[in-house]
């Protein structure tokens, strides 16, 4: 065979896993962009080409993560397809050495590697740039009012708590809230403020930064906590003003950039600056701070050279590891792939924040992982050269199967094993679920990758040492909220990827001759697909909300924020089922004691504080709230004064049940997808009483109709992905199984992102929202199935 011929050869067998590992990978990291697009262009109104942009500027960052990855894969599965085949040797036969089969991979990688470097020195600097511009104008663009939920308590304004019944857009007006209530207090708690409005608008001021609150037709309470003094003043239009916040400041009114956005040779420059101001500085505070950028300058100047070096690293060793392969294919290679991504990411990641932190100097955390899969591909070129006798464990692994096919002769399958499960089901399932587990594998991995990298930029600059407890608790808890996204798309990929195997074999050829058509063919997978739903409707009930709500915490501990039940205030708040406000700074679930309560009854009608109630504690005994040691007013409708009187005891008519300020609920009180935080169960109940409140409740329907449709979503892509695999059934057809099963996914995240965010916006039914996509699923699998020959 011609030299020449045989690079293309090989080439070939690289190009398509390396094309489809590259689009792969990259479509997994950008599935949370893709949601992020739908619910800030329909649910907050930002222009498409702000989003579209912001997502596209960071694409090189994603490419520069997922080259290493893509040649690893390709070299891994192609190689090793052509090992597992006895390719390799019948052209080491020929007079073609490994080193000589290896020069147009390598060569791939070379030009795979220099591609990386430009992107790494040059794309990415500039998609930072452009990002950091992107998002100041989609915070200049931004519309407050739609960031503030109906029904759910909203804290981002200083040192005040905001909360709407309801939301309706009107006429040249924009969005307007409803039956608003605002507390604020002064930072030294010294005033405090209790302000009602029957409707009200949210002005962001593109210019300052500034936000105006455009209060109609309320009142406001003004009164001194522990020193007596109460006022009420009613209005027919009252404004309230605030600063800028943080995020504002940041991206808009700063205009320095940091080492992430220097292109080129500018980032030695800016090296060279800080060592300089480092050098130069007199004080104690000043000379730590130019460290610190400039530890982070230089860390980031090798990591630019680090991550694109890898993909050179990786395919080095990776030929000779899939040349000594001569079992499995390409699942041993996907394998492969999957276990040497863990190690090295783990090795960077590690690396990465103990240079951050400053324990290792910059240059070894890129650069260790570099280094050991250098050295481990010296290593493994070095006893590929050299025959030698196979580990006992890998001559026992080759008898097995020889044992398997020493049975009597009688052809074909055996009518069943048990309850009808015969042994083509067991074949195809297995097949099924290793490409199942091993797609969801990576799919974990490359989203911990995500989860780590967001974890480490969240990481407050005040803290002096590295959090490494709270960044691995919300690495690991958050991983099993992804599964809702992941398990559909490795349940899809597993079944187009093994059927697409058995069809490269020719066996979807045998089986129809058989008289097995297509249909029986699914039938296992879809059942195997079936049980690991369960098994994730399971988690999802149980599992998934606990670690929802834990790695939230962990996210904000991170950061340095309290907790996001406490309000900036330290209080935290709920509405009651009676459609009472309560405040309260604690409760204590054993003795069912709310600690420091303060209960707010609201006229929705007039606008009009009914009663208010402040105490030390109340305590739920005997089917009744008994409040000690506070104040009570009443306050009547005719403008009278109002009726005020202290206690020592005082039993409330209040009929709130005690669970409702159980530890569950009270953690949900202020995020924004509570539904992610809660079991069905816990939603269920939690919509049943804001909608008995007569709070809108469109986003928590759409959420409990999400939990009933999410563990569905695995079958039914496999019931649409399976018959395009199996129709025909030939062996050029089998090729673009992976490719399939990108599209699908795209497509049906794309209108899964879109149909529900128009739920949410109230656009689209509740029902019709989250229920359409997998209807479509459902009709276009079947319809496919049944015409399938």
């Amino acid at each position: 065979m011609p030299r020449a011929r045989v690079d293309r050869y090989v080439l070939k067998e690289f190009g398509a896993p390396f094309a489809f590992g590259l689009a792969g990978f990259t479509f997994v990291l950008l599935i949370n962009y893709l949601f992020l697009l739908a619910r800030q262009t329909i649910e907050k109104r930002v222009p498409v080409r702000l989003v579209l942009g912001f997502v596209l500027a960071k694409l090189p960052y994603l490419l520069i993560l997922t080259l290493p990855m893509a040649v690893l894969l390709a070299t891994l599965v192609g190689i090793g397809r052509m090992a597992s085949q006895h390719e390799v040797v019948a052209l080491q036969a020929a007079g073609i050495a490994p080193a000589r089969l290896a020069r147009p991979l390598l060569g791939a990688a070379v030009v795979a590697t220099a591609a990386s470097l430009l992107t790494a020195h040059f794309l990415v600097p500039l998609g930072n740039v452009h990002a950091r511009s992107l998002a100041a104008e989609v915070v200049r663009s931004r519309d407050l009012s739609r960031e503030i939920d109906p029904g759910v308590f909203y804290n981002r304004l200083p040192g005040t708590v905001l909360y709407a019944r309801s939301a309706a857009d009107a006429p040249g007006q924009g969005r307007v809230l409803e039956g608003i209530l605002l507390h604020q207090e002064a930072p030294d708690r010294s005033v405090a403020s209790l302000v009602v409005a029957a409707r009200g608008r949210a002005v962001f001021d593109r210019e300052t930064g500034r936000v105006s609150l455009l209060l109609d037709d309320g009142e406001r309470h003004l009164w001194q906590p522990g020193r007596g003094g109460y006022s009420v003043i009613r209005f027919s239009r009252f404004t309230m003003t605030f600063p800028p916040d943080a995020a504002f400041q940041a991206l808009v009114g700063s205009r320095r950039r940091d080492h992430r956005d220097a292109v080129g040779a500018a980032l030695p420059a800016l090296i060279r600056k800080y060592a300089k101001e480092a050098a130069e500085a007199r004080s104690a505070g000043r000379r730590l701070a130019a460290r610190v950028r400039l530890r982070k300058a230089r860390l980031e100047w090798h990591r630019r050279w680090a991550l694109p070096v890898a993909v050179l690293a990786l395919a080095l060793a990776a030929f000779p590891l899939a040349v000594r392969s001569r079992r499995g294919g390409r699942f041993v290679g996907l394998s492969q792939a999957l276990s040497i991504i863990f190690l090295f990411w783990l090795v960077l990641n590690v690396g990465l924040g103990l240079s951050e932190q400053g324990t290792w100097p910059p240059w070894l955390g890129p650069w260790l992982p570099d280094g050991l899969v250098g050295l481990w591909a010296v290593v493994l070129w070095l006893r590929l050269g050299h025959r030698r006798r196979l580990p006992f464990a890998t001559r026992l692994a080759g008898l097995l199967p020889r044992f398997g096919r020493r049975r009597p002769a009688g052809g074909g399958f055996r009518p069943e094993r048990w309850a009808g499960f015969t042994r083509l089901d067991a074949y195809l399932t297995a097949g099924h679920l290793r490409y199942l587990a091993a797609g969801l594998a990576v799919l974990l991995l490359l989203t911990s990758v995500l989860e780590f990298k967001e974890g480490f930029e969240a990481i407050s600059p005040d803290r002096r040492d590295l959090p490494w407890g709270d960044l691995l608790a919300y690495v690991g808890l958050a991983l099993p909220g992804r599964l809702r996204f992941l398990l559909p798309i490795a349940a899809l990929f597993a079944a187009m990827v093994s059927l697409a195997v058995i069809a490269q074999a020719g066996e979807i050829v045998a089986l129809k001759a058989s008289g097995i058509g297509p249909p029986r063919i699914a039938a296992p997978l879809l059942l195997a697909t079936l049980a690991v739903s369960a098994v994730y409707a399971l988690t999802q009930e149980t599992l998934v909300p606990a670690a929802a709500r834990e790695s939230q915490r962990a996210l904000e501990r991170l950061r340095g924020r309290p907790s996001t039940d406490d309000i900036q205030t330290g209080r935290r708040w709920l509405v009651g089922e009676d459609g009472a406000l309560w405040s309260m700074l604690g409760w204590d679930g054993r003795r069912k004691t709310i600690l420091a309560p303060s209960v707010t009854l609201v006229d929705p009608a007039t606008a009009r504080i009914v009663e208010r109630i402040e105490a030390r504690q109340a305590r739920f005994v005997d089917g009744t709230w008994r409040f000690t040691r506070g104040w009570r007013r009443v306050f009547r409708p005719d403008a009278a004064p109002p009726r005020y009187e202290t206690f020592d005891t005082y039993a409330s008519p209040l009929s709130e049940p005690p669970e409702t300020f159980g530890e569950t609920r009270r953690r949900l009180l202020l995020g924004r997808r509570l539904a992610d935080q809660m079991s069905f169960a816990e939603l269920r109940a939690h919509l049943q009483r804001v909608a008995r409140s007569g709070y809108d409740a469109t986003p928590l329907r759409v959420g409990l109709y999400e939990k009933l449709a999410q563990p569905l979503l695995p079958v039914l892509l496999v019931l649409l992905g399976a018959p395009l695999m199996l129709s025909g059934g030939t062996r050029h057809r089998s090729r673009y199984g992976f490719g399939l099963a990108l599209l699908i996914t795209f497509a049906f995240w794309s209108l899964w992102a879109v149909t529900t965010s128009f739920g949410r916006e109230g656009a689209l039914a509740p029902e019709l929202a989250v229920w359409l996509p997998p209807a479509l699923l459902a009709a276009g699998g079947t319809a496919l199935l049944a015409r399938a020959r």
